[in-house]
């Protein structure tokens, strides 16, 4: 055989077999990242039993999403699974085409101080009138949602 055949094939297998790590490696660094880092991305703790990608086929698949409450002494949020999937090509546009989003067992809780909104994300624009200042539509198969409203010391 000729040399530059063999090195063609050599390094399209060494590609192949970077890809295939790449493609199993993914979903344990994008899980390890998303926990150590929750604070970082958004204010509260994040734990996922399974985190799976793939990224040939773009789908993402979570189970058993946790994210704590801004105390961490309860769960803000909870999951029994989450599925996306997205088209892939668009992503080279710098576009996200989601073709499928779905979610089962979700269970929310809100605890609400005075009229003030329980998370970082607060809204500036709203102006509270001795009511939540908010509207909240809902709607879960198999799962809860929880809203408590608290009077609680002005320092707590």
């Amino acid at each position: 055989m000729k040399k530059w055949i063999k090195i063609t094939l050599i390094a399209a297998a060494v590609l192949a077999v970077l890809i295939v790590i790449a493609a199993i490696a993914v979903s344990p660094v994008a899980k390890n990242y998303i926990e150590k880092h929750d604070r970082e991305l958004i204010g509260r703790s994040i734990r996922m039993e399974r985190l799976r990608m793939n990224i040939f086929t773009g789908r993402l698949r979570i189970e058993g999403l946790r994210i704590g409450g801004s105390e961490d002494s309860t769960t803000f949020f909870r999951l029994d699974s989450f599925e996306m999937r997205m088209r892939l090509w668009p992503l080279l546009g710098n576009r996200v085409l989601v073709k499928k989003i779905s979610f089962a067992g979700p269970d929310v809780k809100i605890y609400q101080r005075a009229t003030r909104l329980p998370s970082p994300q607060r809204p500036k624009s709203r102006r509270n009138r001795g009511k939540s200042g908010f509207t909240t539509s809902r709607s879960a198969t198999a799962g809860s949602f929880t809203r408590t409203s608290r009077s609680m010391p002005s320092g707590a």
